[in-house]
């Protein structure tokens, strides 16, 4: 403990006497005890811990008090006296001690609140992101230096004043999102536009949310501001990148198609070989794959930024995966894949389209990495709100290390590095099932095979066929 105030004869707080162990002296045993004590020298009760001090000053009875604010120990009010004391100190003590504890409770949490409020104060003078604050008017009453270095205004130019930063059309828009914040809602990750002060535009992703005041009233709204301008060039440049390069590789791809096809037609009317025909069809499905790999760059980027747009609608997984499978069935080669999904599984709900997709790539994967002779298994079982689907082989598979990167756009396994393609299958697989609101993560072992499994959220309605 530590002396905070002192009074009398005594007054100054610093020195050995202004630090008490817990348990020593009778200040210390007073605080661990928590129950006042009354010494006289005369009854041989008082024991000093500095005695030559004691008698230098004259000092011959001590009393003392417990502070504390319901079970919580605050203090200790002690008095040491030159003249004998009597149980009415005590008394005396014991009628001031519930004042004086929360006025040193009080004191402690204005100190406290101090601190927060000049570490709050340094954070937000620190931060990268701007930091602005918004009174019921629509005031601002709070402009960081990363607002200052964003958007070009200084703090003595907007305090006091309206938000200058909303362009003329979005006003509208940015008066109901006020609105909206001083009911108390609040925003995460809203893409904006804004103005800086020399009139330029800025992308902006904002959060807000709202401020209260110690009887819970709401006073303001703060909002927290990210200058995205950067990444939105970036996507742009990407969006721009991959159109082009879609555009420029299947112009000349179509035509290697077109020829191709000729080439076909030509050797079924006897006008060239069928050495020519065979390799014609080998054109066919050169290019073929090299248009797929164009189509999964595509939709890879499509999927990341979520503008790849699913059709959802209840699925019967039984009939959806044995219509798959027979469909399928020329280009799984023949190979045997065994459908085993529990009696009465729920729908689910998915786009079917992009779901045959999924499970397309986790089939022929899974084919290609097990032996001939091997089956595949395909299961599902419902699980709380979701359906458990899981793939599995008895293949060559997978290290530890791959298991952690097999999602990742572009990897490769070290086995399967000379495998055809672009690395993004199981990226796009990915993509797909969180897009659906699943989950997927596989599981495998060396020379014993993988399995892969996915999750689907259940369907509300029924389905119709």
């Amino acid at each position: 403990m530590e002396l905070q105030a002192s009074a009398g004869m005594y007054t100054h707080i610093d020195g050995a006497h202004s630090r008490v162990t817990l348990g020593s002296g009778m200040i210390g045993r007073i605080a661990m005890e928590r129950q006042p004590q009354l010494a006289n020298l005369s009854d041989g009760s008082a024991t000093f811990s500095d005695p030559e001090w004691a008698r230098g000053e004259g000092i011959v009875a001590f009393a003392g008090y417990p502070l504390h604010v319901e079970d919580r120990l605050v203090g200790v009010m002690a008095v040491f006296a030159r003249h004998p004391l009597t149980e009415f100190t005590i008394e005396a003590l014991a009628s001031v001690a519930h004042e004086i504890s929360l006025g040193v409770e009080r004191k402690r949490a204005e100190g406290a609140l101090r601190t927060t409020g000049q570490t709050l104060q340094a954070l937000v003078q620190a931060s990268p992101l701007a930091i602005n604050v918004l009174d019921r008017n629509g005031i601002v009453t709070m402009w960081n230096p990363a607002c200052e270095r964003i958007f070009g205004w200084s703090a003595q130019e907007v305090l006091g004043r309206p938000n200058p930063t909303v362009p003329e059309e979005e006003q509208e828009s940015s008066r109901r999102l006020f609105k909206e914040s001083l009911e108390g809602r609040m925003f995460t990750n809203l893409e904006l536009r804004r103005w800086k002060k020399d009139g330029s535009p800025l992308d902006i992703s904002l959060s807000t949310a709202p401020l209260y005041d110690v009887n819970d009233n709401l006073v303001a709204s703060m909002a927290i501001i990210a200058d995205i301008g950067d990444r939105k060039r970036v996507e742009q440049f990407r969006k721009e990148y991959l159109h082009n390069i879609s555009h420029d590789l299947r112009n000349p791809l179509s035509v290697i198609l077109g020829q191709a096809y000729l080439l076909e037609e030509l050797a079924l009317i006897g006008k060239v070989s069928g050495q020519a025909r065979k390799r014609g069809q080998a054109i066919v499905k050169a290019a073929q794959r090299m248009d797929a790999m164009i189509q999964d760059l595509v939709d890879s980027v499509r999927l990341e930024e979520g503008q790849l747009p699913l059709e959802r609608r209840p699925v019967d997984l039984d009939h959806f995966v044995n219509d798959v499978l027979e469909r399928a069935a020329p280009a799984l080669g023949g190979r045997m894949v065994r459908s085993t999904l529990r009696a009465g599984l729920p729908p689910v709900l998915a786009d079917a389209d992009q779901l045959e997709r999924v499970f397309m790539n986790l089939l022929t994967n899974a084919l290609k990495y097990s032996s001939p002779e091997t089956e595949v298994h395909v299961t599902a079982r419902e699980v709380d709100d979701e359906v458990l689907v899981s793939v599995s082989d008895f293949g060559q598979g997978m290290a530890a290390e791959d298991l952690t990167q097999i999602f990742e756009r572009f990897y490769r396994g070290k086995k399967v590095r000379k495998a055809r393609g672009l690395g993004l299958g199981l990226y796009i697989v990915k993509m797909l099932v969180e897009a659906h609101g699943g989950r997927i993560w596989a599981e495998s072992e060396l020379g014993k095979g993988s399995t892969f499994h996915f999750t689907l959220p259940l369907a509300r309605q029924p389905v119709s066929f």
